[in-house]
């Protein structure tokens, strides 16, 4: 809604009030900066594999895999 679309009454009554719009502070402090970054929400590690938290057989799964895979890794540099 544009400025021309209100009605003259209701025009007159928005220009009788005045309003004072405080200074906000747009640089961060380093505070800030700090509180941002031990505040942000963890990730959840399990994203990587698209396991969901009620999926049992890939949480029972993959550490296997991972320890077939590290078991055999050595083989593969000799």
């Amino acid at each position: 809604m544009s400025k021309k679309d209100f009605p003259s009454e209701l025009q007159k009554k928005l220009d009788e009030f005045q309003v004072d719009v405080p200074e906000i502070p747009i640089k961060r402090t380093m505070l800030d900066s700090i509180a941002n970054y031990i505040y942000a929400p963890a990730k959840n590690p399990l994203e990587i594999f698209h396991i969901k938290g009620n999926s049992i057989t890939g949480l029972i799964w993959y550490p296997f895999i991972l320890i077939f895979v590290l078991f055999f890794a050595p083989i593969f540099f000799i």
